[in-house]
């Protein structure tokens, strides 16, 4: 039972790291945008190279298996909401003879060309987070496929460093 706690705990802490931590770390990353799609892209490529390097040294410094696994949490979470969409839409299509596209209700796009209120709720709420956790559960498994390779980390951030062993001049004998 505390196993599984523990397991839990740890896949919390990884996903509340993977979804909230870019936002914090980022924040002081101002790059000016004069458009809403570029502003959109811009969060995105942001988001991205932050939760990927979070991924990494969050896995380098905890060594856990949930790091690597917090995608699966954010694609269910983006598909259910992408089906539920998709139904929707499916059925207005057939009835009004219009309609947007999954991609551009999901992506940021409706509110990139004109302001769809909807289409930025969708991006901050479903695509956003699982850009964030697919680039930390990617940093992740980098560090884990580094430290499988043979890989001993950087000294600096060693948590002990391990004496090197000294050599004695004297023989011992058995």
């Amino acid at each position: 039972m505390v196993k599984w706690l523990r397991i839990v705990g740890s896949f919390l802490i990884d996903l509340l790291l993977a979804v909230i931590g870019p936002t914090f770390l980022g924040a002081e990353i101002h790059i000016h945008a004069y458009d809403r799609s570029t502003m959109i892209l811009n969060e995105d490529f942001r988001s991205a190279g932050i939760a990927f390097v979070l991924g990494f040294f969050a896995h380098y410094f905890r060594k856990t298996q949930t790091s690597r696994w917090v995608w699966t949490v954010a694609l269910v979470w983006f598909a259910q909401r992408a089906v539920i969409y998709w139904n929707s839409q499916h059925y207005l299509r057939v009835l009004l003879q219009s309609g947007h596209s999954i991609y551009w209700e999901m992506s940021g796009a409706g509110a990139a060309f004109n302001l769809d209120v909807q289409s930025l709720n969708d991006w901050a709420f479903y695509t956003l987070p699982l850009v964030r956790t697919v680039l930390y559960s990617a940093g992740a498994f980098l560090c884990w496929y580094l430290f499988r390779r043979g890989w001993s980390g950087w000294k600096i951030f060693s948590r002990s460093r391990v004496p090197e062993p000294s050599v004695s001049s004297e023989p011992t004998s058995e």
